[in-house]
């Protein structure tokens, strides 16, 4: 990949950040060299995934946490109760949950002020792109501000469709909104092209945005999915779940074991959990309710593929929240590319229209579940096929979509493209 722009990468979090999104970064950037890279990041992380150096603003660039914290002796860009602030909230919201939304709206609508001495770093850098992930009011307004003081293209990154949904449930919705369009517009004037988490999304969003969007998401190696991990010799009667129990998918995890105890030919079934360590609590609530539910604990992150690909076959759960949905509809997770290359069945539970799920139809065996209208006999019947032969290559088109060589070509191509755009 030769000829590759300098890119500066804005974000709240280091690439590498040991989240879906700062993992799904590390992968699309691992070929990208460190003389090419500069990140403009608002909270450093730490651990063995993070990608060293950047650049640290200052919480000056943003006065009303700055003072907040200052006055209040916190941060009033906390979360309030796991969910997104635009995320529209059913049932009855606590007041001290209502409280926290206003200032999670207000200090993201905010104004933001940059730092002098970011001219500096940026002078001896000479970044040719910007690319940010975007996602709120304030990441759009700090890579704006730096695109306009530097004269930088954009390369916008959507992970899900925010530009549409962002503040529709908020407070202060009117003028909310009015900030998430005209900031965007604004984004979008110094954007020859985009990205989109996966080909779902580059489809509509070239169609909304009228120009070219290119898919790039988390990937895996070409070897892992062409590799004979079928063959993998594979536990009878296991279900895996990796990942977290946020969001009502320890719910869905209950729901799913109750049903499997309650048919016969599922009797012996188990789900296993490996989770990370803030959903350790769901799960030790989940094992004590069912007597097939085991909680596994934390997995290292060079030991998950060994996890994927020896059980029976392996749960994935989207939310079917009317809240959630708008936003997640053209998404891709970021472990669909892992389940494809563990090669073992999945158990899709979500919208069947969602963009993972659809992924995992024409990628793998899988079957679609939705909780509002299940279909408990159909989950049997395919659980009975789990231990059937899989087909003994994955074909052009996942390797094309998930495969890691593949996604940095596209990413290279698309940087190159908005640089000389300008």
């Amino acid at each position: 990949m030769s000829d590759l722009p300098r890119l500066l990468h804005v974000g709240y979090r280091p690439i590498g950040n040991p989240d879906n999104t700062g993992l799904t970064l590390a992968s699309m950037f691992e070929s990208w060299p460190d003389s090419h890279l500069l990140q403009v990041f608002s909270k450093d992380a730490s651990g063995p995934s993070v990608r060293r150096g950047g650049y640290e603003l200052p919480s000056t660039t943003y006065p009303l946490e700055h003072w907040g914290r200052r006055v209040l002796g916190a941060d009033v860009r906390g979360v309030a109760d796991g969910m997104n602030s635009s995320v529209a909230r059913t049932g009855r919201v606590p007041l001290k949950t209502r409280i926290k939304l206003v200032a999670m709206v207000l200090n993201d609508i905010a104004p933001v002020v940059l730092p002098k001495d970011l001219d500096d770093v940026v002078a001896e850098y000479r970044p040719e792109v910007l690319h940010s992930l975007l996602g709120s009011v304030r990441e759009m307004s700090v890579a704006l501000a730096i695109a306009k003081r530097y004269d930088l293209p954009i390369l916008p990154h959507y992970m899900d469709d925010w530009p549409v949904n962002l503040h529709q449930a908020s407070p202060f919705r009117g003028i909310a909104r009015r900030r998430v369009e005209r900031t965007h517009r604004a984004i979008l004037e110094r954007s020859p092209v985009g990205l989109g988490i996966g080909f779902k999304m580059a489809e509509e969003f070239t169609s909304r945005y009228g120009r070219p969007f290119t898919p790039v998401g988390n990937s895996v190696p070409a070897d892992d999915l062409l590799g004979a991990t079928g063959s993998v010799a594979h536990e009878r009667g296991v279900m895996r779940y990796v990942g977290g129990l946020h969001l009502g998918r320890d719910r869905v995890v209950s729901v799913v074991a109750e049903e499997l105890a309650r048919h016969e030919n599922t009797a012996g079934w188990s789900i296993e959990i490996f989770r990370p360590g803030h959903s350790a609590a769901a799960a030790a609530t989940l094992a004590a309710r069912h007597g097939n539910v085991i909680d596994r604990g934390e997995v290292e992150a060079a030991k998950v593929a060994d996890v994927l690909q020896t059980a029976s076959c392996l749960l994935f759960i989207e939310s079917e929240d009317e809240g959630v949905v708008p936003f997640t509809r053209y998404s891709v997770s970021t472990k669909v590319p892992e389940y494809v290359a563990s090669r073992r069945p999945v158990v899709c539970v979500g919208p069947v229209e969602q963009g993972s799920i659809e992924a995992f139809a024409r990628s793998t065996r899988s079957v679609a579940l939705q909780l509002r209208q299940p279909d408990w006999e159909g989950l049997v019947r395919f659980l009975g096929t789990v231990d059937d032969p899989m087909p003994p290559d994955v074909g052009p088109r996942v390797l094309e979509e998930f495969s890691r060589e593949a996604t940095h070509r596209r990413l290279a191509a698309a940087a190159r493209a908005a640089r000389d755009a300008r």
